[in-house]
């Protein structure tokens, strides 16, 4: 119902005109036929009324469209200016500004009846001010069409925005009437920008500065599209002529090292990631020889290809020198080490030997053996804790010492205990060194007694087997030398008959990943017994073969030593 009554009333609404003339055309028709002798006249009179009212009609159909598009233009003009993002601006020909949009007011601060009506030119930063009030002027005269500039803009509080601001000529009839434009803050974005580019400054100064080549190549066309300028200093050439001439720098690299590098990139291009790292030599410019470290990293694309190469060359040639003159120190300390070392020697009733396979070039293995008197033979192993450089320090410093204390002293109690007093000194002032210890076992083998003595200082069980294959295991009878300023020592003794074989050794001989000292141990007890009639070389070789195949990926020190004792090794007194 409601919406038939709404078309009815918008039908008569629309169309009344026509039924008031309809009507009235009606009415003169019923005169018109009750007097015939008007008829020509009241004709005329008709179709000039008719026309009348079709002028009005038309008249009045234009004017409703025209409201119409008025009303239209006036919301998109509403829309555009109260409600868009960026500011908009109407200027009056005097300088002062008509009408702001809220976007634009609210973005510096102000109410809108604070800035209508002000000078546009307050506004402005005083540079800035002087050229736009020119372009206004420009704009206003006709001689410029349109005005666009970055300028900034004081805020209600003081501070400075910036704007994009662009200006053109207000038009009415054709006649300039003012300036319109918008406005859109900056602020943000040229701040962003502007860190960027002191980002973008610091590192093109790192890039010139730094002694490292940076590379890029691109992979289809096979040529460098970046180099840095450290190649100067690192290569003798500039990046120029590397880009000249793309195969300079591989006829630079060292020919002996040529195929491995070419190797290189055929793997990295191949997928082979793990190749991106590689040292190798170059000839400078000026012919020296350097080494390089260089550093490969593929780009590829969404389809997984490789579309470039980007790599990163350092001159490592100071740290191969130093590495060079390390290892050169270390082979002089290595061959002092093992010159301080106890030669083999055999006689008819007592035989020694020791085989020493240090982990690194120095180790903190060491072994020492004396002869006290004619019957009487003192032998020491020894493991210091830690490798390298340090323990094999503490190893010369006690060694400078043990002939003297196992002369003097002769028995194992004493032996300890002096060496425990030396390393309890040697570190005393020193709180950073009272870490280090060292386990030992000493023996003093007294073959006119048929006696072992010894002590186990926190050491592997030593083992001394009879000629009938049976083993006496020296185990461990006080803690390792240097961890207390006092210690409890007590010797155990070992008789032996017939012919006797004796091994000492570290740690090093029995730890493998994955098992069990007490495996290990007794897998050294059985290839004793299986090579007891062998010469005691080949049974050293046999365990240090064995143990070659120990996977650890950081594996200690060996050192094993072996005495033989004969049968009748009591003929030799007097």
């Amino acid at each position: 119902m409601n919406i038939r009554g709404t078309s009815y009333r918008s039908w008569v609404s629309r169309y009344s005109l026509i039924l008031v003339l309809f009507a009235i055309s009606l009415a003169d028709l019923i005169q018109l036929f009750g007097k015939k002798e008007y008829g020509i006249m009241l004709f005329l009179h008709i179709m000039v009324q008719n026309l009348l009212m079709l002028l009005l009609y038309f008249l009045y159909r234009q004017k409703e469209r025209y409201t119409k598009n008025l009303m239209e233009n006036e919301q998109r003009y509403q829309s555009l200016f109260l409600y868009n993002n960026a500011g908009i601006y109407v200027i009056n020909m005097d300088g002062t500004l008509n009408s702001v949009s809220p976007a634009l007011s609210a973005s510096l601060g102000y109410a809108e009846d604070e800035i209508i009506g002000r000078p546009f030119g307050a506004l402005f930063a005083p540079p800035d001010a002087t050229l736009l009030q020119q372009s206004f002027q420009g704009i206003v005269s006709g001689e410029i069409v349109t005005s666009s500039r970055k300028i900034k803009i004081r805020h209600k509080q003081g501070n400075y925005l910036v704007f994009d601001l662009s200006s053109v000529a207000l038009r009415v009839k054709d006649k300039i009437q003012g300036v319109i434009g918008f406005a859109r803050d900056i602020t943000e974005f040229e701040r962003v920008q502007e860190e960027l580019s002191q980002m973008q400054t610091h590192v093109n100064n790192i890039f010139e500065s730094i002694d490292i080549v940076l590379w890029s190549r691109d992979v289809a066309t096979d040529r460098v599209t970046m180099l840095s300028p450290a190649c100067v200093k690192l290569f003798g050439y500039t990046p120029d002529q590397y880009l000249a001439n793309p195969g300079l720098w591989n006829e630079q690299v060292y020919e002996m090292d040529r195929e491995a590098v070419n190797q290189r990139t055929v793997r990295i291009l191949a997928g082979d990631l793990q190749a991106n790292t590689m040292e190798y030599r170059i000839v400078h410019q000026n012919g020296e020889i350097r080494w390089m470290e260089s550093r490969m990293f593929p780009v590829m694309n969404k389809r997984r290809e490789i579309t470039d190469l980007n790599g990163v060359i350092l001159d490592i040639t100071d740290k191969k020198r130093v590495e060079e003159n390390q290892r050169m120190d270390l082979n002089l300390a290595r061959r002092v080490q093992k010159s301080v070392l106890s030669q083999p020697f055999h006689t008819p009733s007592f035989a020694i030997s020791a085989r020493h396979i240090p982990s690194r070039q120095l180790g903190g293995d060491m072994y020492v053996w004396h002869q006290i008197d004619a019957y009487r033979y003192g032998v020491l192993i020894m493991d210091v804790m830690g490798e390298g450089v340090s323990s094999s320090l503490i190893c010369m410093s006690l060694h400078a010492l043990l002939k003297g204390i196992i002369v003097a002293c002769v028995d194992p109690e004493d032996v300890i205990t002096e060496l425990n007093n030396h390393m309890n000194r040697l570190f005393s002032d020193n709180i950073t060194f009272t870490h280090f210890y060292f386990t030992a076992i000493y023996t003093v083998v007294d073959l006119k007694a048929k006696r072992l003595d010894y002590i186990n200082a926190g050491h592997p069980s030593g083992l001394v087997m009879e000629e009938s294959g049976a083993i006496h295991e020296l185990s461990s009878t006080c803690i390792p030398i240097g961890l207390m300023p006092d210690m409890t020592v007590k010797k155990q003794s070992v008789p032996f008959q017939g012919n006797t074989r004796i091994l000492l050794y570290t740690d090093g001989l029995i730890e493998v990943p994955g098992k069990l000292l007490r495996e290990q141990i007794d897998w050294v007890i059985r290839e004793m017994r299986n090579t007891r009639m062998m010469p005691m070389s080949f049974f050293l070789e046999k365990l240090l073969s064995l143990s070659a195949g120990n996977t650890n990926e950081n594996p200690d020190d060996v050192c094993m030593i072996c005495m033989d004792i004969a049968a009748e090794s009591h003929a030799e007194e007097g």
